[in-house]
């Protein structure tokens, strides 16, 4: 599975040492945030995903063992935990049904907790998470990748590469610090740990969750569960493979795709507007 390297801290709502960290902003259809990595947490949503509490109650949401959320057990920490407190926040929310947006690996965790608990989820956002590719055809992004990152000395060029990979337009170098800030706190030996431990937990629940270990998956109808779903992708994103994943999500007439001609792999950060616009109408509708 990809990195993305990707803030601003609300007042936390902790559930207990074990539990997810949550903020909770708005009135309406609740929509869980789910941030990706991995190992990141929910910081680099903020300001941009802000104006959704307009149409929804969102929830920021920090997974287990990342930023906010404390972790007793980070030898089971696995994308089927990430799903499993998912549920757990869910119903100690004592909400019936919950709306996703997944970005980037929280896409996977977002079809992951759609897969265990399809009866609990209204409508789901995917974002940046490709679908329908090959192990082979994945495996070409290392192939683009590589040479961004041969001679980065210092911190300074790191912010180059984030910019290279995840935007298609400048950004203020205010929030690329940002970013790389979060690179820097991933590096502590306590964050690369959980990363080994999460990767070592990968491969055996994903097969049990998707009944495959690539991300061709078996077919459109069964990840979605019979559910509407939007894939957003940009399409000078290095890391989603939007042609692939348009071919697999338009084969299910559930499955809405857009893809995003002026961003990368921060849409709601490149496109912001119609980013909000398309999210909020496809959820109401």
């Amino acid at each position: 599975m990809f990195k993305i390297f990707i803030i601003f801290l609300f007042i936390s709502t902790s559930l207990n040492s074990q539990e997810i960290w949550y903020d909770k902003h708005g009135n309406g259809p609740p929509l869980f945030l789910i941030h990706g990595g991995p190992i990141l947490n929910h910081r680099y949503f903020t300001p941009f995903l802000d104006s959704l509490e307009n149409h929804f109650s969102i929830y920021f949401i920090d997974l287990p063992g990342r930023g906010e959320s404390n972790i007793n057990d980070t030898i089971s920490m696995g994308i089927k935990k990430d799903a499993y407190a998912i549920e757990k926040l869910r119903k100690k929310l004592n909400l019936d049904k919950i709306n996703l947006l997944g970005h980037s690996f929280g896409g996977y965790v977002s079809l992951a907790y759609l897969n265990l608990h399809p009866e609990r989820v209204g409508k789901m956002v995917i974002v940046s998470s490709p679908v329908g590719i090959t192990q082979s055809i994945f495996d070409s992004v290392k192939t683009k990748l590589k040479p961004l990152f041969k001679n980065v000395n210092n911190k300074k060029e790191n912010i180059k590469i984030i910019e290279k990979i995840n935007f298609a337009k400048k950004h203020s170098r205010e929030y690329l610090k940002t970013w790389l800030d979060m690179m820097n706190e991933i590096e502590h030996k306590s964050y690369k740990n959980k990363s080994i431990r999460y990767s070592n937990n990968l491969k055996k629940d994903w097969f049990e969750i998707f009944g495959t270990m690539t991300l061709s998956f078996k077919n459109c109808s069964e990840i979605s569960q019979g559910k509407e779903l939007l894939f957003i992708f940009g399409k000078k994103d290095l890391l989603a493979f939007e042609k692939y994943s348009k071919r697999f999500c338009d084969e299910c007439d559930n499955i809405k795709i857009i893809i995003f001609d002026n961003s990368a792999h921060i849409p709601f950060v490149d496109e912001n507007e119609k980013f909000i616009k398309e999210t909020t109408n496809f959820i109401l509708k």
